[in-house]
């Protein structure tokens, strides 16, 4: 079978349309010529797919009448669904990957083959988060516990005009509930779940004058881990988390809006549990598949956060148009422990961070009135951000338990002691970008889209490492004790261009092209003085877009289809340079790839959903994607400086094919209770999880040194997300006062690698180790692994 671009294309497309049909056959199914003989208001109560009015433009618009990719969710579908982090969002979106960099705490989505490699403060995401349009610059300043929300969007592909910062890949647009004049009401959510979990929300909305209200919400989440640490005896990979929100919105007159929000969130949990994966008899005699639900860790590992965010926004609606000021003010004081080299043995026995945020955001905006010949936004756009992150290490070990690199031993680097080292980055960034968007409706049919970004960003980086054992000393790895400062500024104009044309009122077809820009930044722990201050090009994406939003069979069916192409030139990654990762740029990565997204309701109570994700994911251009320099002291010595090449591979953490599909039923009685039933089944290829994806080193081979492969040997079967099956049985009482659902998750309880990396070091034992150069075995690789089997009921009480 032939594996060319075009054969892919070919078989993704057909796919596609197979599905087309497939839905299309679903809406034509029995019972809809019976529903079409109703009243219109009775078939928009009861069968059509429904509206969703989405910000994606930085308008109130129908959802199909955006000529972006979006998929929108709103909370009560959140709830329902107990979409809670970014791996539930995953599954329920075509395309994104879930990819647990750091753990919880460094958690993000891979989106149209765009993740941050590195999670460094002195680089960006190339997923933007917007919070009630306030961006956060980095993934440890948010948790992903969707509570009291009033919509969620995920927008694919570049979004630098209107949104801006660093949203080469997309943009994750989340909007909370405001306080509302219509009285007092009131949700309480409690739920008893398995690893010993309690969880509850709640929200809260009282208006306290004719012209103020307010709204608080909280959640609380006490769940046990899924993961058991055999070393001591504790269940790792839980949550310890509690948010709260208040929000006062002011009606200053008729036009003039003001909303004052703030909120905070405290997470006291433990570690994400990695395990190891590798050859060995030590590895073995863990007797650790990495699908057994045990690690075997000397530290459990430790997360600390404290997160704080605050806005004022205020709104002044003209008659030709409204003026939007919205300030925003978040903090971030964090602490974390983690085993780095995820064994029982003392290699490296933790690693300890130190994240300091503070950041301040200010956006005048100024948009005209929806439904005139000539749409128009524009707005100017200021950030400062300081960042301060301190890393300890600790390295040392019996060299009779592992060997670095075969066949250098720990002890050749560290002298057969233990020592410590400091490495801290003050990175401060400043920003500023004025935008503007103008849509020209030619007439009923036809309408064109121009805009354009102009960003202008500065980072000032402060390297400082020291070695905390014997000051003034080399350091391992990191070398000579140093202070450094670098300063770098980078500018980009990101226009994008938009034709849609609408034949009738249901099918809206465009084309788009667009560019997006992510900022350059700082390897802080770089070896050498000249490395650290050395400046990372930013990225720059180019993207070219084709799709359709379709509405069929008076509502009951939607059928919405995006084909891209996007080039990205300087992608930023991380990777091996000498004993150091370090970020540095690929020449070029393509990504080409369709998304389409079917709803159904091909009878009354019956809802249909399908989505699918085809792409192709490479680098075109990376060459010296690593260098190694290794000296072998045995006989004969030998110092080798080895370049790769990475130019083919395919971009880690991108499957080429997904999908997600679901059926929900719901039984209405004779008293107006209900009974919904709801299964959804996700699956996903399996990925690459590193640039080398797990290639052996050539080079180093025909000189005839065994050293390791480039990038975890994981085999690529580990990676894949077979069926994941989630199920929900909810019951609702007459009136929606109260309401009972029992729910799984991962009721398969399906484990798959969801990250990897290693420290390039066998584990191993005495005899082996004193082997011959132990060439057959793979290196001990630290791999996350996806969340197992969860179940629960919970409750909600509607206090209206």
């Amino acid at each position: 079978m032939s594996n060319s671009p075009e054969s892919n294309w070919k078989r993704a497309f057909n796919t596609a349309t197979a599905a087309v049909v497939l839905a299309g056959g679903l809406a034509f199914a029995p019972g809809t010529a019976s529903a079409q003989s109703q009243t219109e208001t009775e078939a928009e109560d009861s069968s059509a797919v429904g509206e969703i009015v989405v910000t994606a433009t930085r308008r109130e618009e129908n959802l199909q009448d955006v000529p972006l990719a979006v998929t929108a969710f709103s909370g009560e579908a959140l709830a329902e669904t107990r979409i809670q982090t970014f791996a539930d969002l995953a599954q329920a979106t075509p395309g994104p990957t879930f990819v647990p960099i750091s753990g919880a705490s460094g958690s993000q989505l891979q989106m149209r083959g765009q993740y941050a490699s590195d999670d460094s403060p002195a680089f960006d995401t190339p997923v933007g988060i917007f919070i009630d349009d306030i961006y956060y610059g980095s993934v440890a300043s948010f948790y992903p516990d969707f509570y009291d929300i009033e919509q969620l969007a995920v927008l694919r592909g570049p979004q630098g005009t209107t949104f801006g910062r660093n949203t080469v890949g997309g943009a994750l647009q989340i909007t909370s509930r405001r306080p509302s004049f219509d009285g007092y009401e009131g949700t309480v959510t409690a739920t008893i779940r398995s690893q010993d979990g309690f969880e509850s929300t709640g929200a809260f909305n009282m208006p306290l004058t004719d012209n103020l209200a307010a709204r608080f919400a909280y959640s609380v989440k006490n769940v046990g881990g899924d993961v058991y640490n055999v070393t001591t005896g504790n269940h790792v990979n839980d949550a310890n988390i509690w948010s709260g929100r208040a929000s006062l919105l002011w009606q200053a007159s008729p036009n003039i809006d003001v909303l004052a929000s703030a909120s905070y969130t405290r997470d006291d949990s433990l570690g994400d549990g990695p395990v190891l994966i590798g050859q060995g008899a030590l590895i073995a005699s863990l007797n650790n598949p990495y699908d057994s639900g045990n690690t075997y860790l000397d530290d459990d590992g430790k997360t600390e956060r404290d997160i704080f965010n605050a806005f004022v926004r205020a709104d002044w609606r003209m008659d030709w148009g409204t003026l939007t000021s919205i300030t925003g003010y978040r903090t971030l004081d964090a602490f974390y422990r983690e085993d780095i080299d995820g064994s029982p043995v003392e290699i490296a026995p933790n690693k300890i961070d130190i994240n300091e945020e503070e950041q301040f955001s200010q956006e005048i905006r100024l948009t005209s009135n929806s439904g005139g010949a000539i749409e128009w936004v524009a707005g100017v756009y200021y950030l400062h951000q300081q960042t301060f992150r301190s890393e300890t290490y600790t390295f040392g070990a019996p060299a009779s338990t592992f060997i670095f690199g075969s066949p250098w031993r720990i002890n050749a680097f560290t002298g057969g002691n233990v020592y410590r080292v400091r490495i801290a980055g003050d990175i401060e960034t400043e920003s500023i970008a004025p935008f503007g968007e103008l849509t020209w409706h030619l007439n009923d049919q036809w309408a064109i889209t121009g805009g354009v970004r102009y960003t202008y960003d500065q980072k000032e980086n402060v390297t400082d490492q020291q070695n905390l054992t014997t000051p003034g000393a080399t350091t391992v790895f990191f070398g000579l004790p140093k202070t450094v400062a670098a300063e770098e500024s980078w500018d980009a104009w990101t226009p994008r261009v938009i034709l849609e044309f609408q034949p009738t009122q249901d099918i809206m077809l465009y084309a788009s092209a667009s560019r997006g820009f992510k900022s350059g930044g700082y390897n802080y722990a770089a070896p050498t003085v000249a490395q650290a201050q050395t400046p990372i090009l930013p990225e720059t994406n180019t993207s070219y877009e084709i799709g359709a939003k379709t509405t069929w069979l008076d509502g009951r069916f939607r059928a919405n289809l995006a084909l891209y192409d996007a080039v990205t030139e300087d992608l930023q990654v991380r990777s091996l340079v000498g004993t150091t990762l370090q970020v540095n740029n690929a020449g070029e990565a393509e990504v080409q790839g369709l998304e389409l997204e079917l709803l159904a309701v091909p009878v009354d109570a019956l809802t249909l959903g399908f989505n699918y994700a085809y792409t192709d994911a490479v680098y075109n251009d990376y060459r010296g994607c690593a260098t190694y320099t290794v000296t072998n002291p045995a006989p004969p010595p030998a110092t080798l400086t080895v370049p790769w090449d990475c130019s083919g591979n395919r971009i880690p953490f991108v499957p080429e094919n997904s999908f997600n599909v679901f059926a929900q039923y719901e039984w209405r009685f004779a008293n107006d209770a209900t009974l919904t039933a709801r299964i959804e089944d996700s699956w996903a290829d399996a990925y690459e999880v590193h640039i080398g994806n797990g290639d052996l080193n050539p080079t180093l081979a025909a000189q005839g040194v065994a050293a390791p492969g480039f990038g975890p040997l994981i085999p690529r079967g580990l990676t894949e997300k077979d069926h994941t099956i989630n199920g929900f049985l909810t019951y609702e009482a007459p009136g929606g006062d109260w309401q009972v659902q029992l729910w799984g998750r991962n009721l398969t309880d399906e484990r798959y690698v969801t990250f990897a990396t290693n420290y390039f070091f066998y584990l191993l034992t005495n005899a082996e180790a004193t082997a011959a150069a132990p060439a057959t075995l793979t290196e001990a690789d630290r791999a996350s692994v996806s969340r197992g089997r969860s179940f629960g009921v919970t409750a909600t009480f509607n206090l209206n």
